[in-house]
């Protein structure tokens, strides 16, 4: 797709076309992280900038959709501007030889000022997009920004986040919770990628209990890593769900189905489950031939898929 460049895009400062056309617009140049390419995804922020920047009477929907899709929070230290990086005011990240911290120079007017604009940023994110786990300079931002703008969750309008584990360490097993600084009520799609046995597979039981505890009414769930009957039945406790897919992350070649029959009637709360997807390696080979039988159950479904590896 050829995008239309910053420079090239001319937006009148008065609209002479219903608004709703200008939405639709700008609904072209909406960034999807796991599809576009860096390229891509660069041009439609300079564009949609442009738009926020130059016509006022789009403004709104052009940040809506500049910061619906982000892969960090360390943007938002945009609102302070070039003051920010000369240290005058604003989160400034410090780095010396015992410490790494965020630092805070801001005075009650500035906070007045700069605070609004935080807040508002963080409430037009919709999609969290994280192909390793967050460094520890982007998870101390989370807890910076939290204590700054005194509140429980980030991104309160929060849709879907989609984390990559592969990278994470027994070390980042400290710094999980923090994972509870982004987890809002509002959350339909989750997506866990590599978490095989160990640290990684404890830290997506615990955000799946975390989100358990905000009564979230997640819709999507989808899964790659060890599945045995607590990962299962974790996943399975969300009774809003009408999407589950789950992929086996085998850690060796002995591994076996680690599911029985008896821990699919978890499914049975959920009444409006239309897509199951998974692996037919979490099943004991016992229990294949029941698997189906044990399904009719659920009388929403009308797509499922078992894989074979």
């Amino acid at each position: 797709m050829n995008l239309i460049s910053a420079r090239s895009i001319s937006l009148p400062a008065r609209l002479t076309i219903n608004q709703d056309v200008w939405l639709e617009v700008l609904r072209y140049f909406r960034i999807s992280l796991a599809e576009d390419s860096t390229g891509e995804i660069r041009g439609k922020r300079a564009t949609l900038l442009s738009a926020a920047l130059s016509c006022p009477a789009i403004a709104e929907p052009a940040l809506d959709e500049l910061w619906r899709s982000m892969t960090s929070l360390e943007a938002v230290l945009g609102v302070f501007g070039d003051a920010s990086y000369g240290k005058s005011v604003g989160l400034v990240f410090v780095e010396d030889d015992d410490d790494e911290s965020w630092d805070l120079s801001m005075s009650p007017a500035e906070s007045s000022k700069y605070l609004p604009r935080i807040q508002k940023s963080l409430q037009r994110v919709r999609y969290l997009h994280f192909d390793s786990w967050p460094s520890d300079k982007e998870l101390s931002l989370w807890q910076s920004l939290a204590a700054l703008i005194r509140t429980p969750v980030l991104c309160s309008n929060l849709k879907s986040l989609w984390l990559d584990m592969q990278n994470f360490c027994d070390g980042d097993l400290i710094s999980a919770p923090c994972l509870f600084l982004i987890l809002s009520s509002t959350l339909k799609t989750l997506t866990l990628l590599n978490c095989p046995k160990g640290p990684r597979l404890r830290t997506a039981h615990l955000l799946l209990s975390m989100l358990k505890s905000h009564d979230t009414s997640l819709l999507e769930i989808s899964y790659h890593g060890h599945t045995d009957d607590k990962t299962f039945r974790l996943i399975s406790e969300f009774p809003s769900l009408k999407s589950i897919k789950i992929r086996e992350y085998l850690d060796s070649e002995d591994d076996e189905g680690y599911l029985k029959i008896e821990d699919f009637k978890d499914l049975r709360h959920n009444a409006s489950l239309t897509t199951i997807e998974f692996d037919i390696d979490i099943v004991s080979v016992d229990d294949e031939e029941e698997l189906g039988p044990s399904l009719t159950s659920l009388e929403a479904l009308c797509d499922l898929t078992l894989c074979i590896h």
